[in-house]
């Protein structure tokens, strides 16, 4: 049996957080996770429909409801008891006893929820790139929101560059 670790995290934006994880690399088969293995529950709220339609725009093969947050589910049915999550990894995707990782987002922050198995999602360095990733999603969106140009590049080890083109 295992349990989850909950942690917070300042990640307040499901969509900068989905593409944060797009850019990451599945830990157990060093891949990039694709669109179809990272789920979006979300309350059925008006403000969570805009997002629900332009993540369904953006990502056409990820699973994206508005029926509230998923119930997630473990190698065993007692190591999630209770856990719900907005953004989910389903176990499938992970190693071969691993259960769902999970990804509560609210006002404040996001809870996360990693059970004790899967300690390479848990990990710093992969908790500190996905914070670097979110970071430069939201980067990004300012580069767009000011019309700044930029060129995204991406070293061999997966880092990301960006380099900025500012007329100002």
């Amino acid at each position: 049996m295992s349990k989850y670790v909950e942690a917070e995290a300042k990640y307040t934006n499901v969509a900068f957080l989905v593409e944060a994880l797009l850019n990451m690399k599945n830990p157990y088969r060093n891949v990039n996770w694709e669109e179809k293995q990272v789920e979006v529950h979300l309350e059925n709220t008006p403000k969570n429909q805009k997002v629900a339609s332009r993540l369904r725009k953006k990502y056409p093969e990820m699973v994206v409801k508005t029926n509230g947050a998923k119930q997630l589910e473990g190698y065993y049915a007692s190591d999630v008891k209770g856990k719900k999550a907005n953004i989910v990894i389903p176990k499938k995707y992970l190693g071969p006893v691993s259960n769902d990782v999970g990804f509560l987002v609210g006002k404040k922050g996001t809870t996360q929820y990693i059970s004790d198995v899967d300690k390479n999602i848990s990990a710093k360095p992969w908790q500190d790139r996905l914070l670097d990733e979110y970071g430069l999603a939201e980067f990004k969106k300012k580069c767009r929101r000011e019309g700044w140009k930029y060129v995204e590049k991406r070293l061999e080890d997966g880092q990301p560059r960006l380099i900025i083109d500012n007329p100002t």
